[in-house]
């Protein structure tokens, strides 16, 4: 690693808690694959379950997606499997022409999770928080 290169720069993703504790923000960089999304999910529900309903914020402005069509099926399910996950709210960050999460989101809708799409984060956060927007 180069000096004008940051850890930051080089992680394929961040966690970070933005409305303590209620909002629990992930932002992925650069390629994700299922492992790597299996891996958030996992350290998600370990370090940052502390809310009776967790919202999340899921932030893929900066991604592009590795995942194939079933492995995208079978990670919505794994979601929707998780009990720590059973009422979660979760707020997507794309670009207007990311089409990303749609097989995920799709899933984890038929299966009961919140899930709305946002293209401004602010936003996101208002929605997270009950927040009725003009």
């Amino acid at each position: 690693m180069n000096s004008d290169t940051s850890y930051n720069d080089i992680m394929a993703h961040i966690i970070e808690v933005i409305e303590n504790p209620e909002i629990v923000k992930v932002t992925y960089k650069h390629g994700v694959t299922m492992e790597e999304r299996l891996n958030v999910v996992h350290e998600v529900c370990l370090d940052f379950f502390i809310a009776t309903r967790l919202k999340l914020i899921i932030d893929v402005r900066l991604a592009s997606q590795e995942m194939s069509p079933v492995e995208q099926t079978i990670f919505g399910k794994y979601l929707a499997s998780r009990e720590e996950l059973n009422k979660v709210k979760v707020a997507i960050i794309s670009n207007q022409a990311q089409n990303i999460n749609q097989v995920i989101t799709q899933e984890s809708l038929a299966l009961g999770h919140q899930i709305k799409h946002f293209n401004i984060e602010q936003q996101a956060v208002s929605w997270l928080k009950g927040i009725q927007q003009p």
